[in-house]
């Protein structure tokens, strides 16, 4: 069998880019001999494409054009957001070009536009896509309602993480002193004003670390004031976080409803590393958790139902421990970064099998 060739598009900084695509979490598992990986960086002109490109016209453009000008020599091109493939497929809709195959990994529903002339281009963009993969089965809705010919290409498929051996054995795991968040560098993704409000209703906790954060930004927290106990601190190594998490008596993760694919990375390794989690019931996590079998659910915005699940987990050790011990089981089992890229290449496998086209 001869060796098919791909071009991949990230939709990330250049720093993230390992140039041997097998060592992204997607390639990770697959043969390495059936394929042979190229790659195009979003980031060229860095000022041009994270300001002009990225933020004011959210498409790649030159990334597009050079993948344009480069794709005859690939069997297909995929792309990692829909920024960097946008471009590429309206210029195949457009030219009516149907090789190589275009697949993308659409994280937030091709931005989700409802009218106008973004929806008009992204409907004649979304026409020329051989398969589009989403992590958040809400997604489906917008498909079905705006972009419906996307119904047999599109593939709702979980993500997964490494599950690395514990630090720490499951008798010392969340037997610290402290209550564990983290942001994001993405703002607007965490409800920190609810998170406040709801450490303010309960009384005699241990304190609060919450990593990857140094100052309060304006309006973060709606007004309400900071405890003393609360400390924020800045980004630290992976390994020193995971071990945080492993210690850390309970995780908070109070995420914002963003309508697509967004915090499943963090609830899930959070749950890799056995810690008991209470996170927000949002449609990115939806998925991947279950109440009160796998994490402690509480409803986006409600202080005094995030509060109630706060005071509960304190107040009873042993069922924390064990809803970690059952999170590490699922990730372990559904959530874990091998099957996460066996079902990308079992997809990639059909779009490019020339008896399936």
């Amino acid at each position: 069998m001869s060796v098919k060739e791909l071009l991949v598009l990230p939709d990330c900084e250049p720093a993230k880019i390992a140039k041997e695509g097998q060592r992204w979490a997607f390639f990770r598992s697959w043969p390495p001999d059936d394929y042979h990986f190229d790659w195009i960086s979003a980031y060229i002109f860095p000022g041009w494409s994270q300001w002009v490109e990225g933020k004011l016209l959210h498409s790649f453009l030159t990334q597009s054009l050079l993948a344009f000008w480069r794709e005859a020599r690939y069997d297909i091109v995929i792309a990692h957001g829909s920024r960097s493939i946008v471009g590429l497929a309206f210029l195949h809709r457009v030219l009516g070009r149907r090789s190589p195959k275009l697949l993308v990994f659409d994280i937030e529903s091709f931005g989700r536009p409802h009218s106008g002339v973004k929806l008009w281009l992204v409907r004649r963009a979304t026409e020329a896509l051989d398969g589009v993969i989403y992590h958040a089965a809400v997604q489906k809705e917008y498909y079905d309602t705006y972009l419906p010919w996307l119904g047999g290409k599109s593939h709702f498929v979980p993500l997964g993480v490494g599950v690395p051996a514990k630090k720490l054995t499951w008798e010392e795991t969340g037997r610290g002193d402290f209550v564990l968040s983290f942001d994001t560098l993405a703002t607007g993704r965490r409800e920190w004003g609810v998170l406040i409000e709801a450490l303010s209703r309960i009384d005699r906790r241990p304190p609060v670390r919450i990593v990857g954060k140094t100052q309060w930004q304006d309006g973060e927290l709606a007004g309400r004031t900071c405890p003393a106990d609360v400390e924020l601190l800045p980004r630290m190594s992976s390994a020193a976080l995971r071990l945080w998490m492993e210690q850390s008596m309970l995780a908070v993760l109070p995420l914002t409803e963003r309508g697509h694919a967004h915090g499943q990375l963090s609830v899930l390794t959070l749950m890799a590393a056995g810690a008991a989690v209470v996170v927000s019931d949002t449609s990115g996590v939806r998925d991947y958790v279950r109440d009160g079998e796998t994490a402690l659910v509480y409803r986006p915005g409600d202080a005094s139902d995030l509060a109630q699940k706060i005071q509960w987990a304190l107040e009873h050790p042993e069922e924390r421990c064990a809803l970690g011990r059952r999170a590490r089981e699922v990730v372990q089992r559904e959530f874990n970064d091998e099957t996460f890229s066996r079902r990308i290449y079992d997809l990639v496998d059909g779009l490019t099998d020339p008896a399936g086209s």
